[in-house]
């Protein structure tokens, strides 16, 4: 870049950027020059506007091959044109000359505008290879300020020279070819370099010389074990001449201890935040942070569990093998043993009269005569008299001399009688209920306590019988639709909770957008800005705004009305305009999108995708974009970065080129996708998960990175995202809430 006079240095830029990002080095590289001839004081500094914009928009999209950021790069630097124009800064157009290339490896693209040049060299011989490709009319539009796209590839040793106009004051063609074949590389650029700062004020070149890639050996690294093979050098005379001379040896075994203390510096790492220092395992195989937090996960879980074992051995486990085992033992006690406790029998209670028995006292009496029935168990006898205590016979005692046949025989009926299976099954004779028995107690009752028994039943009996009835009474009760986040309680004191704070109340916001750090909220009729509370009622006729798209590159709002008729919002003049758009009448809109100067609308009635290009006060024809058959059941948004990403209530499909795309969003299995938002100035994809109320960032590969959660969350109908802020919009039929983002 020549400029002579310091009062031009406003009107010449030259692009030469290379990212140092990893997932974009992939792009390449991106060259231009920009030159404005007009010298008015509005023109000053395009031209370093139009080489910040390339240089953000060609590395905005991670996904983009370099042919279609380079295209993106191209609609982006018209568009700024076109928007310095609408300002009434029209002075530089028809006066800008232009050159824009992209190049990775060995393939490039390029386009020119103005007078700007692209010049080969090739097997000996200068040729332009843009001619034709610069414009006629951009006098006449700002937007066609590039138009066409040149390809190719490059071989080992072409010169490439990416040049404006004002080269051609000073050489012609020939003259130019001349020289890059007599001098070298360097050399002539020198030359080219004196020649242009001795004949003009100010010039923009830049020429470029296509080798091989050079080939770097990897150095072999030496173990301590070949450190330590290396043979020790004989002493010498320290005040000799030979103390002077070069020792080979030494400078190898120098060497190679450098090397191996280099290495065992790789395996730590020093914290530049925190200054911890961290030794890393010298293996291949690294646990990322989410495995980290489930191993300590699977430990906190374990211990939770210990504790909730120990709790209920210590209050109810041990209780009931007590009492289990006390049941136990009675079942099969021998009828023999005498027990106070067990085998006393109770002497009936008289009978009093219906004056001074109350109903208390009869319950227990009963309460005591089931109880009682319980260790009144008969093992001697089918019919025992009540009134009689159980005899306890006495036990035979066995001779010295008894045969063994004898014992073995005494041996088995001992066994028999531990085993009481009689007792079992008069325990299973207190389960089921004796009618007589209940016919006998019911008859023994006075009549005040027949008469309450009477009504105890019938209440048992008509109660549940009166709410089945209701039941079948109201259907609409039984045919209720429930929402299942209803009952859903965000734990306030989870690591992933983010407090929320509302920011503006209204019950008919359907969605947000932000222009310049400012904050706007989109009603059913009227837009609001959040930063002053204004509001902007829509025109009289256009009203119930069903779907909206904030497009970034004319920083213009679209909304649609359930008629579908399509209106555009200004957040720089704070005006409407009505926008003209063929949309058919039977056609369902799902969700509306924007990218570049396009419109897309998701039609499920007709299945299709279209595409409609920004034209004079509205969109031109629409075109079928979608070239692919999808599913558009259950259609919950859409996002676009350069690839269109349509979201469904489980799924999201990842769309590119007009097809579907290989891509899974790697979502847990009960959560929901209810919107979904992403841009090209966006680095993730954001999802809004009504069913666990969590806002979800995952990586445009598809993996899972984070979440947040908020009870508000589980109410969102819509969300927005800043990440220049780290802040989330959403909408709730309560208004607008804002949050921290998830990292």
């Amino acid at each position: 870049m020549i400029v002579n006079n310091k009062k031009l240095n406003p009107y010449l830029e030259v692009v030469n950027f290379s990212s140092r990002n990893v997932d974009q080095k992939k792009l390449g590289t991106v060259l231009g020059i920009f030159e404005i001839k007009d010298l008015s004081d509005d023109s000053a500094y395009i031209v370093n506007f139009l080489s910040s914009v390339a240089k953000k928009t060609y590395f905005a999209g991670h996904q983009k091959n370099p042919e279609e950021s380079f295209e993106s790069t191209l609609a982006k630097v018209n568009l700024s044109l076109a928007e310095i124009a609408n300002h009434g800064n029209v002075n530089w157009i028809g006066k800008i000359d232009a050159v824009l290339c992209s190049i990775f490896e060995d393939q490039i693209n390029f386009s020119v505008s103005g007078d700007a040049k692209v010049l080969l060299l090739r097997n000996q011989k200068l040729m332009e290879i843009s001619e034709s490709l610069s414009p006629k009319d951009e006098a006449v539009n700002p937007l066609k300020t590039f138009t066409d796209i040149a390809s190719g590839k490059l071989e080992k040793g072409d010169k490439l020279i990416l040049t404006t106009d004002d080269i051609s004051h000073v050489f012609t063609l020939e003259e130019i070819e001349r020289n890059a074949l007599e001098f070298e590389n360097e050399k002539f650029i020198r030359f080219l370099k004196t020649a242009l700062v001795n004949e003009l004020e100010i010039a923009g070149t830049i020429v470029l010389d296509i080798k091989e890639k050079a080939e770097v050996s990897e150095q072999k690294v030496v173990s301590e074990e070949e450190l330590d093979s290396i043979p020790a050098v004989t002493e010498k005379n320290l005040f000799g001449s030979a103390a002077f001379e070069k020792r080979p040896e030494d400078s190898v075994k120098a060497e190679m201890e450098k090397k191996l203390s280099e290495k065992n510096q790789e395996k730590t790492y020093t914290n530049q935040k925190t200054g911890h220092i961290y030794i890393t395992d010298s293996g291949d195989d690294f646990s990322s942070p989410e495995e980290n937090k489930f191993e300590a996960w699977l430990v906190i879980a374990k211990e939770k569990m210990s504790d909730f074992g120990f709790w209920l051995q210590e209050n109810y486990l041990r209780k009931l093998k007590y009492k289990t085992k006390k049941f136990i033992e009675n079942i099969f006690k021998k009828p023999t043993e005498p027990d106070d406790h067990a085998w006393s029998e109770k002497a009936p209670a008289p009978k009093e009269s219906a004056s001074k028995t109350s109903l208390s006292q009869d319950t227990k009496e009963f309460s005591r005569k089931i109880f009682s029935r319980l260790s009144d168990l008969k093992t001697e006898r089918k019919t025992v008299s009540p009134s009689l205590s159980p005899q306890t016979p006495p036990m035979r005692e066995i001779p010295a001399k008894t045969s063994k046949t004898k014992l073995l025989i005494n041996c088995s009926r001992s066994i028999k009688n531990k085993f009481n299976f009689k007792k079992i099954t008069d325990l299973f004779g207190l389960v089921i209920p004796r009618f007589s028995k209940i016919k006998q107690n019911f008859l023994e009752m006075s009549p005040k306590k027949k008469i309450i028994t009477l009504i105890l039943i019938s209440l048992i009996i008509i109660v549940p019988f009166w709410f089945f009835k209701k039941e079948e009474a109201n259907p609409s009760v039984v045919n209720e639709v429930v929402n299942p986040t209803e009952d859903l309680k965000i734990n306030p004191s989870s690591e992933f909770y983010k407090e929320s704070e509302k920011i503006y109340s209204d019950s008919e916001l359907i969605g947000a957008f932000i222009f310049n750090n400012s904050v706007f909220a989109v009603g059913r009729n009227k837009i609001v800005s959040i930063t002053d509370n204004k509001e902007y009622p829509f025109p009289e006729n256009f009203q119930n705004a069903q779907k909206y798209s904030f497009m970034n590159d004319l920083n213009l709002l679209f909304l649609i009305d359930e008629k579908n008729r399509l209106v555009s919002f200004s957040p720089i003049s704070l005006k409407f305009n009505n926008d003209a758009i063929n949309i058919s009448e039977n056609a369902e809109i799902e969700a509306i999108g924007s990218y570049l100067t396009y419109l897309y609308i998701i039609d499920s009635a007709n299945r299709q995708i279209y595409r409609y290009p920004r034209a004079e006060n509205g969109f031109g024809e629409k075109i079928n974009w979608l070239q692919d058959d999808i599913d558009f059941e259950n259609i919950t948004g859409m996002a676009i970065d350069g690839n269109l990403y349509l979201s469904k209530k489980d799924s999201v499909i990842k769309l590119f080129n007009r097809k579907i795309q290989n891509f899974e969003l790697k979502k847990d299995a009960d959560s929901s996708i209810d919107k979904i938002f992403t841009d090209e100035d966006t680095i993730s994809l954001y999802v809004l998960d009504k069913t666990n109320g969590e806002l979800d960032k995952y990586g445009k590969e598809g993996n899972k990175q984070a979440f947040v959660s908020n009870q508000a969350l589980t109410e969102a109908v819509d969300i927005r995202i800043d990440e220049k802020n780290s802040l989330a919009y959403f909408i709730t039929s309560e208004g607008m809430f804002k949050i921290t983002l998830p990292r």
